[in-house]
């Protein structure tokens, strides 16, 4: 059976002055048995978070569905900016 897992992360940010770092809030992980609502969900939080991540998660293991990078989709086999 499938399941959807949906990780959300907010980065480290550094103070103003630079020599420090402000810790960010806790990931989260949500999990949903269908597909739409977990891709719904991934689009409204990913402007909360710096980074959200949908996954397929199935008795083979664990797939990329989608991404967010700071609100923005990634394209697949896509890195970096």
């Amino acid at each position: 059976m499938e399941k959807y897992s949906l990780y959300h992360f907010n980065l480290p940010k550094l103070t103003e002055d630079g020599k420090g770092v402000l810790p960010a809030e806790p990931s989260r992980v949500d999990t949903f048995e269908q597909l739409e609502q977990a891709q719904a969900a991934a689009k409204s939080n990913a402007s909360k978070f710096d980074r959200v991540v949908l996954t397929r998660v199935s008795d083979e293991g664990e797939s990329l569905v989608e991404r967010y990078t700071d609100g923005k989709p990634v394209e697949p086999g896509k890195q970096f900016d």
